[in-house]
């Protein structure tokens, strides 16, 4: 372990219950802070569904939510053990004086592999031991609770069911999970407890474009919002929907509800536009 070089971040985003996106404290020469995904050593989580999934494994989300909760914000120090196909880096970290692995495997919501690229694998294997032995997490002996714990997942919104949706929550302030951050001003959250999936224009605002040919400041207004909201509890106000199915609203952060789209404005990360903000009410466009 002498030879390893240890690294220190902040947790960006949690994928899953054996992976977090580790961003480096300081920017690099473009401004942005590096960043790098970690799969924990020698732990395997259930998968949550995906793009190569059409349903959970059982557990996935309450793994993932504990890591989430465990992690998502704090500063952590990391190593990297090895690189391995198909999952990229794999290494040990840890929070504080714990290492992560070993909390997510004491508390039963990932499973010790083999062959082992981590020094503390017997402490690993001595904590899914206890976790089995007590019931926990995966290990759950209640009838029923590995299927109940699969998320019933609704099917992916067009602008009919949009509208519908609109319907039914305009005006209200709706829990939801930032999965990811498209842009400054743009989102896709899960709506709960649904897990209602749609994407989400933040109301009155437009930052710049990212991708190819992106406009200046993207990747800085990007930033921003995914600094405030990404992997974490909002709560998503409906507005409006346009043409495109998007679902357009205002979105709250924080235990002071802060207002994203206010803050993009305010900071020059986002002009106001009037196509999206003309669907808010009179006192939030003040």
């Amino acid at each position: 372990m002498a030879s390893q070089s240890w690294y220190r971040g902040r947790v960006k985003a949690v994928p899953s219950g054996d992976c977090l996106v580790i961003q480096a404290l300081r920017p690099n020469n473009t401004g942005i802070p590096s960043e790098r995904v970690i799969t924990l050593s020698s732990v395997r989580a259930p998968k949550l569904a995906g793009k190569d999934r059409s349903a959970d494994e059982p557990f996935a989300w309450d793994s993932r939510e504990y890591l989430r909760k465990l992690c998502l914000g704090k500063e952590v120090v990391y190593c990297i053990d090895s690189v391995e196909e198909p999952l990229g880096l794999v290494g040990t970290v840890f929070l504080g004086n714990d290492n992560v692995a070993a909390l997510v495997v004491q508390k039963g919501w990932a499973s010790v592999t083999l062959p082992s690229t981590t020094p503390y694998y017997v402490e690993l294997q001595f904590h899914m031991d206890q976790a089995f032995n007590k019931g926990l997490g995966l290990w759950s002996k209640a009838p029923g609770a590995a299927e109940a714990s699969i998320r019933t997942l609704p099917p992916q919104l067009n602008l009919e069911t949009t509208k519908t949706l609109l319907a039914a929550n305009k005006g209200k302030r709706v829990e939801a999970i930032v999965e990811h951050v498209c842009d400054g001003s743009t989102v896709l959250a899960h709506l709960l407890p649904e897990f209602q999936f749609v994407l989400v224009i933040v109301s009155g605002t437009q930052a710049p474009y990212v991708g190819r040919n992106a406009y200046p400041f993207a990747s800085e207004a990007k930033l921003f919002t995914e600094s405030r909201v990404l992997n974490r509890d909002v709560h998503i106000v409906s507005e409006g929907v346009d043409k495109f199915s998007r679902l357009i609203g205002s979105v709250y952060y924080g235990d002071s509800e802060r207002d994203l789209g206010l803050e993009l404005v305010e900071n020059g990360y986002a002009k106001f536009v009037q196509w999206s903000a003309k669907v808010m009410d009179e006192d939030a466009t003040q």
